[in-house]
């Protein structure tokens, strides 16, 4: 169940918050029209890991009011553009 999209505060942004069972799920989509210039799963680089980190923080304690919530951190990469594009959900990428 999605709960929120395009969260966004000072310092941070989350494409999607969803809930799955019990578990806040906070999705980041990346997309490139192709692989010339690398994976879009390559751009989440630890700056944005870190802030996506921070976000998903402030969501559960100011939005939520639950900041010890389970969580998980997925993404949603898209290579291609709209004619003939290729999706693959990453489930857990931060460890």
């Amino acid at each position: 169940m999605v709960l929120e999209t395009n969260y966004a505060v000072r310092g941070g942004e989350i494409d999607v918050i969803a809930r799955d069972g019990g578990t806040v799920v906070f999705v980041e989509v990346r997309q490139r029209r192709d692989a010339r210039f690398g994976h879009p799963a390559e751009t989440l680089d630890r700056r944005k890991l870190a802030r996506w980190q921070r976000t998903a923080r402030h969501y559960l304690a100011l939005r939520l009011r639950d900041p010890d919530a389970a969580v998980r951190f997925d993404a949603v990469v898209v290579l291609g553009d709209e004619r003939d594009a290729r999706l693959e959900h990453l489930r857990d990428v931060i460890g």
